[in-house]
Parts: C-alpha cells; structure tokens; sequence
C-alpha cells in the first residue's frame, strides 16, 4: 500500500476528503492552471500573447520602477511593524503588481508567468483552506492537497503529450521557426548573412506568409540560429509540461511535510532528488532540441519558484506545528534535507543583490536612528531592535552571524554545481 493510502487510513472519517470536497478543491484550484495554459502555451493563446506583450513592454518597465521605488520605501520605514489595516493593502499592491509585470514582459521573462503559476495554486489552496475547510487539520488538509495537485499535473502531461505528438505540435526545426516568428522573436543575421533570402525574410519560408518551412542545400536547418536569443519560443511550447511537473513536486512534497515525523525529511530528499534530475534532463532536452540562449536563467528560476511555492505550502499550513518547540527538530530535518542546496544557489546567482541588501538595511537602521524613533505610536519596533546600535538592523546583523555558522565548504560545492549547470 502507498504512503497516501497508508495515510489516509489513518485519518478519523470526519476528515477523510470525499468525491465532493475532491471537485471542489480540483476545481476551484485549477483555475489559474486553465489560465495558464491558455494564456501562455501553444495549446492556447501563448505565441499571440508574447508577440502582443511587444506592445506595453516600455509601460510595464515603468511600472517596474515604482514598483521597487514603492517596495524601498516601505522597507526603510519598517512596514511590517505598521497596523495591519496598512500593511495589507500595500503588501497586496506589490504583490499584484510584480505579478502583474510577470505575466505582462513575457519578452523579457518568458518564465515569468510559469514563476507566477507555481506561487500562485499554493495561495490559492491555502486561501481555499482558511475559506471552506478551517476545521481541518494541516497534515490532513496537507493529504488533500496532494491529492488533488499530483491529481492536476497528471491530467496536463497527458493533455500536454496528446498535443504535442500531433505532427504539427511537435517540436523540430519548422515548429521552432513557427513558434520564434509569431512569437515576435527578433532576428539576427549576424554571422550568418545567407540566410537572409529576400531582405530581412529568413530563406527557409516557403511563402510571405510564413506557414510552410522548407530547407535546401543553400538554405540549412542551421539557419534557424537566427532566432538564437529567442528562448521564449520553446518555453511557450513547454509550459505545460513545465507547469505540471511543478503542481506533481509540489503536491509530493506537501505529502511529506510531516513536523512530527522526525523520518519525513527523506521522502523530501528523495523529491528534491527527482526534481533536480528532471531539470538536468529538461536542460539536456532543451539545449539539443534549439531552445536558445537563456534557458539556464529561466530554469534557475523555476527552481526558486519552486521553493518558494513549498515554502508557503510549510510555513502557513504547518506554522502552529513548526513553531512548536516538541517538533521544530523534525521541521529543521526536513528543511535541512534542501537548504544547503538552496544557500549554494543563493550564493552563485545573488551575491550582488545581498551585498545590495545589507547596504539597504545599514540605511534603514539610519532611518530609524533619525526618523522612526519619533513616531512611536505609527512604528512599533521592539524594545531589542531600539537598543540595537550595530551599523545594520538587528535582523541582517543576525543574518550575517547566521551566514559565518554555515558549512561554507558543502554551500560552496553546491554553488560549484549550479554554476556548472548554468553554464
């Protein structure tokens, strides 16, 4: 019997899930998958989509701008200590709108949308907990969840394979020309000027419309480098295989997240293991099959994605049992089982960015030396965090006693890895 089934025979029958609650809880939580799928990928509207995204795409990096102005800004006054009646609707507002830049530069972040899927169904689990089902315990709700996510991703890799094996879907070197044109993808003659068949017409289209692809001794398959740069044309055919390995790992991990299980953290291992596999083969895959420059970033950040989508999965539905000092241990376990994989990431792709951050946060301890000290009653840090004098705030002074404990030997051969992989 599997580890489900062993599970879910333990549970009392008021909170074993029923046909009924199953649907309800398949359905309300594939909406943004249906979305997904059809916003961004081949099966729907995904190639319109990008080409069109062309359009806002000057707009949307002004957006950007006051986006990260706005986030600085609540960050230097210490938001988080702010009533919650304000913290909401701002934290809200960012929230939507990185999302909303996501789906939007898909030009410039084909994995962006993909990134936006694999946070977004977690939310919207736990939201659909906290609405419907409150009365059910973590663990359990946590069974459900797997359920109904595993349930998902198998459903779209069989949609996706459906689709794909079809002789105009699947992916070679005409489907590659199509999907790079009407994606909008640039072109770049550069090196390769005998491709250029008829002015700025690549010579492999057989016709000014662009529907049939022929090669020729005069016109090779190699002349398809000319989409290069173009990585979103392979990520829009692939999103929803993407997106259903995402909702399968993630389901197998909620599975596994068991606090008082001190053993748990092994079945996270082990899906950890499949998940990096998986990517290392998606990037062999991808790189034969001409998926362009740029996947290594886009795949990086799908992993993250990943991990933050687990994260919100431990940290909301587990909070009471994690927090709790009988079970912190086997918590710890299960993190552990990933963290020094994650740190080795962290190190390789955002050192700038930390060195960035605790700049920020030595201004931030200055801001609240000068100005949040004289608004008591609007900023309400804690009586540890006023006494500290340190040049960083008593957080990232933490941190970095934090940072000086790891084993930087193990984080920096995982860092070694990734690095490898990336290039």
């Amino acid at each position: 019997m599997s580890d489900t089934d062993d599970d879910a025979a333990e549970l009392p029958p008021s909170t074993k899930m029923g046909v009924c609650t199953f649907l309800v809880i398949f359905l309300m939580s594939a909406l943004p998958t249906v979305a997904f799928v059809l916003g961004y990928s081949g099966i729907g509207y995904g190639l319109e989509v990008t080409a069109k995204s062309y359009d806002y795409h000057d707009e949307a990096v002004q957006v950007v701008e006051y986006l990260l102005i706005f986030a600085l800004f609540l960050y230097l006054l210490d938001s988080h200590t702010w009533p919650i009646i304000l913290q909401i609707p701002c934290y809200l507002l960012l929230f939507v709108g990185f999302c909303a830049i996501l789906l939007l530069m898909v030009t410039e972040t084909p994995y962006g949308p993909l990134c936006v899927l694999t946070v977004l169904v977690p939310l919207l689990l736990i939201g659909i907990k906290d609405l419907c089902y409150k009365h059910v315990p973590g663990h359990v709700y946590a069974i459900w969840m797997h359920s109904v996510l595993v349930t998902q991703g198998v459903a779209l890799i069989v949609v996706f394979f459906s689709w794909a094996l079809r002789g105009e879907n699947f992916w070679d070197a005409p489907t590659r020309a199509i999907y790079s044109d009407r994606g909008g993808c640039k072109i770049d003659f550069e090196g390769l000027e005998q491709c250029a068949g008829n002015g700025t017409v690549p010579c492999f289209w057989t016709s000014t419309d662009k529907v049939d692809v022929e090669f020729n001794s005069q016109c090779r398959a190699q002349c398809l480098d000319i989409y290069e740069e173009c990585e979103e044309a392979f990520i829009i055919w692939s999103n929803p295989f993407l997106a259903a390995m995402a909702l399968i790992v993630i389901g197998f991990i909620s599975l596994y997240l068991k606090p008082d299980d001190p053993q748990a953290h092994h079945g996270i291992s082990a899906v950890v293991r499949f998940f990096a596999i998986f990517l290392f083969l998606f990037w062999i895959f991808a790189s034969l099959a001409g998926a362009g420059d740029g996947l290594s970033s886009s795949l990086i950040a799908y992993a993250l994605s990943m991990c933050v989508g687990s994260s919100i999965i431990m940290s909301v539905v587990f909070w009471k049992k994690l927090t709790s000092t009988d079970t912190i241990g086997g918590a710890y376990k299960q993190a552990e089982a990933y963290l020094d994989l994650l740190k080795g990431l962290v190190i390789l792709a955002f050192t700038p960015l930390l060195i960035l951050y605790l700049l920020i946060c030595a201004l931030n301890q200055l801001v609240r030396r000068t100005v949040t000290c004289c608004c008591p009653c609007f900023v309400r840090l804690t009586e540890e965090e006023k006494a500290h004098r340190g040049c960083l705030t008593k957080r990232a002074s933490n941190q970095v006693e934090d940072f000086k404990r790891w084993n930087h030997s193990r984080v920096l051969v995982y860092a070694v890895y990734w690095g490898i992989g990336y290039v």
